[in-house]
């Protein structure tokens, strides 16, 4: 355990310093902020393999965030309460019962929730049902985060989880709020806005790739 917390904190002293040698664009932040005022709530999607660019830009936002409850995750669990977070422990095959319910209680709590939507396990770039879920239930809007990297190294694991290398340019973008109704079907509305977000990740990545290679 005290090995794990001290990698952990090496590992962010480097991601703090990886981030602030890059070049990072932000866009459509407007979309973002809008639900961080006034008491305004969101849930908050973003792929398992580009959460490196994320957790730093988003600090002190006052963001709930679910983890895995399996113990690889205690490093990126470490970081986001080194970052000021609120972590949940728990996914679809780890306590995903119980994840649910304290993400139902964050919630009730005026509290935002971000969720990795394909992980744990994958597969990548598959969106899972529980922030569906949570969006019909308490009728949250879904907001999209995509990020994107120029340079960066992926790890042989199975969402090729992606780290930016020094001196890269970043893109972060947030899409149009995705709304589930009431009379949706789950796994129907699912399947929809996994090839929403999957759509809004390529043409953030091919937008890096053809007009900022400067």
């Amino acid at each position: 355990m005290f090995f794990r917390k001290v990698l952990s904190k090496i590992v962010l002293f480097l991601m703090k310093i990886n981030l602030f040698t890059s070049k990072i664009k932000i866009f459509n932040r407007e979309i973002f902020d809008y639900y961080l005022k006034d008491d305004r709530q969101m849930l908050i999607a973003f792929w398992h393999n580009r959460q490196f660019m994320l957790f730093e830009t988003h600090k002190n936002k006052n963001i709930v965030i679910l983890t895995s409850g399996h113990k690889d995750a205690d490093y990126p669990s470490n970081i986001l309460n080194d970052l000021g977070y609120k972590v949940i422990r728990g996914s679809s095959s780890h306590g995903g019962a119980k994840a649910l319910a304290k993400m139902s209680k964050e919630i009730k709590n005026k509290k935002s929730v971000g969720i990795a939507v394909d992980g744990p396990r994958g597969p990548i770039y598959e969106a899972k049902e529980g922030i569906i879920f949570l969006a019909k239930k308490f009728g949250l809007p879904i907001v999209p985060v995509l990020a994107s990297s120029q340079n960066f190294w992926q790890l042989k694991s199975w969402d090729t989880f992606i780290i930016p290398k020094f001196f890269t340019k970043i893109y972060i973008k947030y899409g149009d709020p995705f709304w589930v109704s009431s009379l949706d079907e789950i796994e129907d509305k699912t399947k929809e806005f996994s090839k929403y977000l999957y759509s809004l990740q390529k043409s953030l990545d091919d937008d890096l790739n053809k007009y900022d290679r400067s």
